[in-house]
């Protein structure tokens, strides 16, 4: 018994010869994308971009972005290099002024300050502490009282 095929080898050809001419020009043309440039900012940086937004209300110098972002690098956690930042005199300055505003009602200058870091200094005083005085002192309770 003979087989027969629905086509001969030189139709095969044929036909192989139009799928490979369909091919080229059927070829995908890709399309230029825009050029795009991401900036060159680390997790690191962004984390303490944001903790200064945060907690100063104001953007941080590149150099506090950078000083405070390559303490996570050596291996700082996150929660080290927030309370390097939350510790500094910077941040504790900007904290004693919303204070004064806040309880005394006035701007301490820098005599007020610097009373406040000098304590600050002393062996087991914290920001809570310096809250803790500011409530219980005569200028918040005279103010609040009368």
């Amino acid at each position: 018994m003979a087989f027969s095929f629905p086509f001969s080898r030189q139709s095969r050809k044929h036909k192989s010869k139009a799928d490979s001419s369909r091919r080229r020009s059927a070829r995908l043309n890709l399309e230029v994308l825009e050029d795009r440039t991401l900036p060159a900012v680390s997790i690191p940086q962004l984390f303490v971009a944001d903790v200064y937004v945060t907690e100063f209300g104001r953007s941080a110098s590149t150099s506090e972005i950078v000083g405070n972002a390559n303490e996570l690098l050596p291996g700082f956690t996150a929660t080290d290099v927030a309370s390097l930042i939350l510790s500094s005199p910077s941040f504790q300055t900007a904290e004693i002024r919303q204070l004064y505003v806040k309880f005394a009602g006035f701007d301490p200058g820098s005599g007020g300050v610097s009373f406040w870091l000098d304590l600050l200094t002393q062996p087991g005083n914290t920001m809570d502490t310096v809250r803790v005085n500011f409530l219980s002192s005569d200028v918040y309770f005279n103010r609040v009282a009368f």
